[in-house]
């Protein structure tokens, strides 16, 4: 698997899940969200992440990422 698709992948952010703060987060770099295949990797993020566990994520298009929360 490519270095890119590791750090999108779902086990990847189940380790996150798993080792962040109760109240901490995650900020993931995505890139510039208004170019098409930028979009298309935000939501795959979103999705993941959800799908990790983590309860809270929000994309922060001002910071080309998204923030994850437990």
């Amino acid at each position: 698997m490519s270095l890119g698709g590791d750090l999108h992948s779902r086990e990847l952010y189940q380790q996150l899940h798993r080792v962040v703060w109760p109240n901490g987060r995650v900020f993931h770099y995505i890139g510039d969200p208004e170019s098409a295949s930028e979009r298309n990797i935000t939501r795959g993020v979103v999705q993941r992440l959800g799908e990790a566990g983590f309860r809270r994520v929000v994309r922060r298009p001002e910071a080309f990422g998204v923030v994850a929360g437990p």
